[in-house]
């Protein structure tokens, strides 16, 4: 990320912080060189990762040698930088465990550049909570995320569904660990993209001001999670893609689309999208879910066929598989919700039910009181890592980063 947008993104954040939790006293003669060296400081190292120096390195719980140690760490140990103080970096060193560390004592690692990388690993992202989290803990296996971002109206407008400061704060992190960013626009209603799809003034509008959100943030691109398309609409959004992909071609910037598996599929037009893409990314989930009866959200071979339709089309070296990270539970009475695996397991283990395996569908499931859930496991995740490889995809997308299997990490590491 380079230094001008790094400027832009901390502005905001610290324009922020002096507005909504900034102190009510100020300095009479404020050193301004200091602030901005610590500012800077701070932007270069947020998110990266450093390898420990030395045989024995204690961590504290503040940025100074007053505060108490709380742990330490041997020579060559990996850690992740949060912040930056006096010297000092605030570094995770373990799953949730953060603690302080001189700088001095840390070697940072260079953020590689991932565009020349194999094979795509996009983490859909929710601001905060467990997204940030997962990018934090396993950047390092990632390739790009995809930061919920902006609705798209009627008219063309975006209306912005982040915190800034938080957005700033991850577009950083991002940028930090070599990360690719595409900010995901998606519909603000159905009945606001029809109207939307239906009016040529309106299409102009949302090609500028998406290109121009885009450049304000220094994200590489958009990713367009318009997923109710008419279906008779379907050439009036393929004309859209293809004005919004040459506008941000022109700039520079990228622009990738999101097409359903399941259901609705009807309105995309798969070869003729690919022409004005980067990349489309397959959203092969939803076999099941709310609405039907209990099964796997996406089976192995349902994915399979899904991959065979759309490489049928498209070059696959432009297709993504979007795997899920989550599941559903179907109890006894009422719909179908969404679970965590870690939610799943839990639900098992409290209920003394032991987790089974489908083996044609490949995905792990589990009765309990009359009900069912089936989620994904790093085994469901590899069943589907090894359809990507046969059929030389450019990649995968988890949806949502987070909600996933903490084993699915090394599966990716080696897959990549």
């Amino acid at each position: 990320m380079n230094q001008g947008i790094i400027a832009v993104i901390l502005s905001i954040i610290f324009y922020l912080t002096s507005l909504l939790g900034g102190s009510g006293t100020q300095q009479t003669t404020p050193n301004h060189q200091f602030f901005q060296t610590e500012q800077q400081v701070a932007s270069s190292v947020m998110g990266r990762r450093a390898v420990t120096l030395g045989d024995n390195i204690s961590l504290r719980s503040g940025p100074d040698v007053k505060y108490p140690s709380v742990t330490s760490l041997k020579g060559g140990a990996e850690v992740t930088v949060l912040q930056a103080e006096n010297g000092w970096y605030k570094v995770r060193y373990a799953p949730g465990r953060d603690a302080w560390i001189p700088g001095s004592s840390v070697a940072l690692k260079d953020s590689q550049d991932e565009e020349g990388q194999e094979t795509m690993v996009l983490g859909y992202y929710f601001l905060g909570g467990e997204s940030f989290t997962a990018m934090l803990e396993h950047g390092q296996a990632l390739t790009s995320i995809s930061p919920w971002s902006w609705a798209l109206t009627a008219n063309g407008s975006l209306a912005g569904d982040f915190d800034p400061k938080a957005l700033g704060e991850s577009l950083l992190f991002a940028g930090n660990h070599g990360l690719k960013t595409y900010a995901l626009v998606h519909a603000a209603g159905e009945e606001q993209l029809e109207a939307l799809l239906t009016s040529t003034d309106a299409q102009h509008l949302a090609v500028a001001n998406i290109k121009r959100a885009l450049e304000e943030w220094g994200v590489h691109g958009v990713h367009l999670h318009l997923t109710e398309v008419p279906t008779e609409l379907k050439g009036e959004f393929t004309a859209f893609i293809e004005n919004l992909g040459d506008a941000l071609s022109h700039s520079g910037l990228e622009t990738s689309v999101a097409v359903p598996a399941a259901g609705g599929g009807e309105a995309y037009d798969y070869a003729a999208l690919a022409q004005h893409v980067d990349f489309i990314v397959l959203l092969a989930y939803g076999q099941h879910g709310p609405g039907t009866t209990p099964g796997p959200i996406a089976s192995a071979e349902w994915v399979e066929e899904v991959v065979q339709r759309a490489v049928s089309q498209v070059d696959p070296k432009k297709l993504v598989l979007a795997i899920p990270s989550y599941g559903y539970n179907w109890p006894e009475a009422g719909g179908a919700h969404t679970i965590t695996h870690s939610e799943a397991v839990e639900l098992a283990a409290t209920e003394g039910i032991k987790i089974r395996w489908h083996s044609q569908y490949k995905t792990p499931y589990f009765t309990h009181n009359g009900g069912e859930a089936w989620f994904e496991n790093r085994f469901s995740v590899q069943a589907k890592l090894q359809i990507v490889s046969e059929y030389g995809l450019k990649g995968i997308a988890l949806w949502p980063l987070g909600q996933e299997d903490e084993g699915i990490w090394k599966i990716l590491e080696q897959h990549t």
